[in-house]
């Protein structure tokens, strides 16, 4: 009987943890939302959620360097990229032909990218200070979410399905009712 009590608790406070974890807890490794502002000093929405911060070490010279692409992998040339921390503008760069960019004056810290409708943050470090897995400069790809990690598109999709949180909230009803009727071993009135 004291296994079966231990159980029926244990149930009830995965029922309540179900219902009070905040959703933005499961959506934290989702991908970015839909639009964004363009590169042109506009600072980067708040609105928009990243998957994943990604590392990248300042070249010698303390340049952060990457590259634009299309979603069919060509370089788009002319495109403003502006870094921002918060709402603070830290710089900017046009790419060349290749959609190469180069933007200079950054120091360590996170920074988030904004090249035309494509937005990303990464983890800027310095050259001596980088971690091994730190790469030397950032992919863009205009137009496409950095889903820089995994995602939990997957898993949200299930657990904001209404069927899913309607079964949530009647289990979490029904498994102290069963529970407390279960321990009605107490003898009716003499």
């Amino acid at each position: 009987m004291g296994r079966r009590k231990i159980r029926g608790f244990g149930l009830i406070w995965l029922a309540v943890l179900g219902m009070v974890l905040p959703v933005p807890v499961l959506q934290a490794a989702d991908g970015p939302a839909a639009a964004v502002p363009t590169a042109s000093a506009t600072p980067p929405s708040p609105a928009v959620t990243v998957a994943a911060v990604s590392d990248v070490a300042l070249s010698a010279d303390g340049l952060l360097r990457g590259q634009l692409l299309s979603p069919q992998g060509r370089g788009l040339a002319g495109v403003q990229i502006a870094a921002f921390s918060g709402n603070r503008s830290l710089g900017s760069a046009t790419t060349d032909a290749d959609g190469r960019f180069a933007i200079a004056g950054l120091k360590g810290g996170v920074v988030t990218l904004v090249a035309g409708q494509t937005q990303t943050v990464v983890r800027v470090w310095t050259p001596k200070g980088a971690p091994a897995a730190a790469k030397s400069s950032v992919l863009l790809v205009d137009g496409q979410p950095q889903a820089l990690g995994q995602s939990w598109r997957g898993f949200k999709k299930v657990i904001t399905n209404p069927w899913v949180i309607a079964g949530v909230v009647a289990a979490a009803v029904a498994i102290p009712v069963a529970i407390h009727n279960a321990n009605d071993d107490d003898p009716a009135s003499p």
